[in-house]
């Protein structure tokens, strides 16, 4: 039974790109999905950051109105194929803040609307649920991150690695 296991694993092709490209577009609409609401109703968005209580008044309005566009271009740019470890690894920073946010007011007892996808049922309200969602998609990022070797260069300019400009 374990042998006829092995032998159907060894048979099944490991497609990295095909598992990059889904990985990419699920980040990077997910994202992308995510900043719409947040970049419409910037207001809304300013009061659920500021219902964490966990950055100063002074400084809400400048994340309310930086974090959707990095949300926003980070996806843009993971869907296109631009600058991919970098923007998953700024996905990864984002969701591990978002995922302690939400840690300290579950333990503070505190109940909201998280904001994340704007008004949607989808994950309203800070819960567990919420947190682990989250981190599902931390390792996501780190999963691109490291199934993601090559470089920009490599990539788009046609560049060999011995850094001369190849013939095709």
């Amino acid at each position: 039974m374990w042998f006829e296991m092995f032998d159907y694993c060894r048979k099944i092709k490991f497609h990295r790109g095909k598992i990059i490209l889904l990985l990419r577009c699920f980040l990077g609409f997910l994202f992308i999905y995510a900043s719409f609401d947040k970049i419409i109703n910037i207001d809304d968005f300013r009061i659920n950051i500021s219902r964490y209580e966990l950055i100063d008044f002074k400084i809400v309005n400048l994340f309310a109105l930086i974090l959707p566009w990095i949300e926003f271009i980070s996806g843009i740019f993971l869907c296109t194929g631009l600058f991919v470890r970098s923007c998953a690894f700024i996905q990864f920073c984002l969701l591990i803040s978002f995922i302690i946010a939400i840690e300290i007011n579950i333990k503070r007892n505190v109940n909201f609307d998280c904001g994340c996808f704007g008004n949607e049922i989808l994950f309203t309200g800070i819960n567990h649920i919420h947190v682990f969602f989250n981190l599902f998609c931390a390792l996501l990022c780190l999963l691109l991150i490291y199934l993601e070797r090559r470089r920009f260069s490599h990539r788009f300019f046609n560049i060999s690695s011995s850094g001369q400009k190849s013939e095709s």
